[in-house]
């Protein structure tokens, strides 16, 4: 494609002119000789829905479910999940948050190794609005429990071979000290 932009040349190349793929005719490149003018051009590429469109895991997801709903989005072991079935199992676990009670801003924790529950938990907190907290599963007790006590977790979802090393985190929270509720998963 042949946008605005692409008008300004910025190689050293000897070339003189460019090809407007849509046309396929060839058309004079504007060389810009300073870098002002290089940086004049690209102000003249305004902000659009087009060209800024930030895209959020959440955004991702959605137009991967309608986009490749068929496809595989996760392959581990024996399991297989589409698109649309990661979409559909992520809303399931972000409408769970909600009834435990996980409002925007809280601080979910995840302390598991990379399964394609961790992975769906990367979509579903987010769009409970929650902010996703992920413990490296090589940290011992006592430093889980440091990053348990400053990022404040309301819950904090534990694979099972974790189980260990989260009730000894926990039990070195100070007594005054409200513990996150933590959750299996498998």
């Amino acid at each position: 494609m042949f946008h605005q932009w692409s008008t300004c040349i910025y190689t050293h190349a000897p070339k003189k002119n460019i090809i407007n793929v849509r046309t396929k005719k060839r058309k004079k490149a504007i060389k810009c000789k300073t870098r002002t003018q290089r940086a004049a051009k690209m102000d003249e590429l305004k902000p659009s829905p087009v060209n800024s469109t930030p895209l959020t895991p959440i955004a991702f997801l959605e137009r991967a479910a309608i986009a490749y709903a068929d496809c595989p989005s996760i392959i581990y072991n024996d399991t297989t999940y589409t698109w649309s079935q990661t979409n559909r199992r992520c809303l399931e676990v972000a409408s769970s948050l909600s009834s435990y009670g996980i409002e925007t801003g809280h601080v979910v924790s995840v302390l598991a190794p990379n399964v394609p529950a961790t992975y769906e938990l990367q979509f579903a907190v987010p769009m409970a609005g929650a902010i996703l907290h992920n413990i490296n599963t090589r940290l011992d007790a006592r430093n889980v429990c440091i990053l348990l006590r400053h990022s404040e977790s309301k819950l904090v979802f534990v694979d099972y071979l974790s189980r260990e090393l989260i009730l000894e985190a926990v039990s070195l929270f100070p007594p005054d000290k409200k513990t996150p509720y933590t959750r299996p998963h498998h």
